[in-house]
């Protein structure tokens, strides 16, 4: 039971075209973003087997995100390229 509660709390993100090191724009964001700031403060964590090898397992904190998911972050080393997968906890 509190296994699944965790996972809940657990949001799920594929970054779109046009990303940077510090803007992303997400194609796929589960809950989908209902209000500016839903995740702000929450840390974004790439999966390890992500397509970009240099993002791989690699975390930042959302600093703000628009309502329509688009996420303000701290700097990343390298831009996120479309397909990128990851979790917010």
């Amino acid at each position: 039971t509190n296994l699944y509660r965790g996972v809940l709390g657990t949001a799920l993100f594929t970054i779109a075209d046009g990303s940077t090191t510090t803007v992303l724009s997400c194609s796929v964001l589960t809950p989908a973003v209902a209000v500016a700031d839903q995740f702000k403060g929450r840390v974004m964590t790439f999966d390890r087997d992500t397509v970009s090898a240099n993002l791989r397992g690699q975390a930042t904190v959302v600093n703000s995100n628009t309502a329509e998911g688009v996420l303000h972050v701290a700097l990343l080393t390298t831009a996120p390229t479309s397909g990128d997968r990851g979790v917010i906890t």
